[in-house]
């Protein structure tokens, strides 16, 4: 009788545990091609060289309600808002624009940090004055208002799933649907997107903040060879649904010799 109870909770444990070996073994499968592609062993720091345009938060500060003057002078509206005439003016948009003129991304993978230096002008006019380049590093200790730039990376998304006790989901989105491969870091759970072509297309989190949580969305496009790997041309970042960055990969250096 013992021998049979010992029997049953061994099986009862074994089968506590196999779905859990099955979810890492999956999560290593889905990801095997995204990892080749970008020769996850092989690589122990990537500099990533690129330009685009940023959107940032505008102020919540609120403005002087106006009534562009145009109307005004061909009298379709006035400014006085109980006046029938009155056209209230659009709505400011959330995100003010500034045109990236170079950003150099440097990851770190053996210490799991992440340096971003960029340069920015006010306008995309070829003339526009650009503002002093600003460094921003985040370690491993950073807050993770910053810290999920990192794991947002295609190397550290990875390198991290494969760490991980990483799980595989499946969902549809716009018609396709993703293999989803998740782990959770930092308290955060962190979401990449594997498409029918074994390509990593985006990776999700959330951030919490003083407006509430912030969805946070990178999405990888147009995989091409560069240099000693594969990489995605293109880098879009969205937060709640809104542009944030947009970049277009340059340059790519790999620290193979380290």
């Amino acid at each position: 009788m013992a021998k049979n109870a010992w029997q049953e909770l061994a099986l009862a444990m074994l089968s506590l545990a196999l779905p859990f070996a099955a979810n890492a073994q999956d999560a290593a499968a889905v990801l095997g091609p995204v990892a080749d592609a970008l020769q996850i062993e092989e690589v122990k720091a990537l500099k990533v060289v690129a330009a685009g345009s940023g959107y940032e938060k505008r102020s919540t500060e609120p403005r002087p309600a106006s009534v562009p003057a145009a109307l005004v002078a061909a009298g379709r509206a006035t400014a006085d808002p109980s006046s029938p005439m009155y056209v209230p003016p659009p709505a400011p948009r959330a995100r003010s624009y500034f045109r990236i003129v170079s950003q150099v991304q440097e990851l770190d993978l053996a210490a799991e940090s992440l340096e971003i230096e960029q340069v920015r002008a006010s306008s995309s006019a070829p003339d526009a004055a650009r503002e002093p380049a600003t460094t921003t590093t985040i370690d491993a200790n950073a807050d993770w208002s910053l810290r999920h730039r990192y794991w947002l990376t295609p190397h550290a998304f990875v390198a991290g799933a494969l760490a991980h006790d990483a799980s595989v989901g499946m969902e549809t989105l716009d018609g396709t649907e993703y293999r989803v491969v998740s782990f959770t870091v930092d308290g955060h759970e962190v979401r990449g997107y594997v498409d029918p072509a074994d390509k990593l297309v985006r990776v999700r989190t959330t951030v919490d903040g003083e407006d509430g949580e912030t969805d946070v969305i990178e999405s990888f496009f147009d995989w091409t060879e560069q240099g000693e790997l594969t990489f995605p041309s293109m880098l879009i970042r969205k937060e709640n649904g809104e542009l944030a960055e947009v970049l277009v990969v340059q340059e790519i250096d790999t620290g193979t010799s380290g």
